[in-house]
């Protein structure tokens, strides 16, 4: 008997260290590679959508860096409720994947990794970078190479946020894209 208390409180302990509600971290170069388009977008219309995309986005390339061409336009969905914020007129560096979902019928690329691999490219205050990338940290591990400054834009944001000087960021993704 004392065996089989010994064994259960043993498995018990073991498995309570576990978290399955977690998302892995990333680094922008796992991004990349699991991206089937990436790129410096324009946002130029939201839609919400009538079937299973979430909201349909239909964004123009400032800046091809995987599998597209300057100034096409696409369409992507993200049907993840994340403090992202996608708007049309916003700027964001895309990472963007072939999705299963056989109900959207709009498109069938979506924002990668649960809707942050969409980062938004702006100015942000009490920052020193002119124009930035934001980075959601709790989920993408920014290049070592960058210098990073920590800040949030609001109160309502619930990953840590770090951002990057947007050439900087942008030349990273060129060098990444020649390899």
């Amino acid at each position: 008997m004392k065996k089989i208390i010994l064994h259960f409180v043993l498995l018990f302990f073991s498995c309570s260290n576990l978290s399955a509600t977690k998302i892995a971290r990333v680094t922008i170069n796992e991004l990349y590679n699991d991206a089937e388009i990436v790129a410096f977008v324009n946002v130029v219309s939201a839609i919400t959508s009538n079937s299973d995309c979430g909201i349909v986005y239909e964004v123009e390339v400032i800046e091809p860096f995987k599998n597209t061409k300057i100034n096409s336009r696409m369409k992507i969905y993200n049907t993840y409720n994340n403090p992202v914020g996608i708007r049309a007129g916003q700027k964001f560096i895309i990472f963007t994947n072939i999705s299963n979902n056989k109900n959207c019928s709009e498109t069938n690329l979506e924002v990668g990794h649960a809707g942050y691999a969409a980062l938004w490219v702006g100015s942000p205050y009490l920052i020193d970078f002119d124009i930035a990338v934001k980075i959601p940290k709790s989920f993408i591990v920014p290049p070592l190479t960058l210098k990073t400054q920590d800040g949030r834009t609001s109160n309502e944001e619930i990953s840590e946020i770090v951002w990057a000087d947007k050439n900087k960021f942008i030349a990273y993704l060129r060098n990444i894209s020649k390899n």
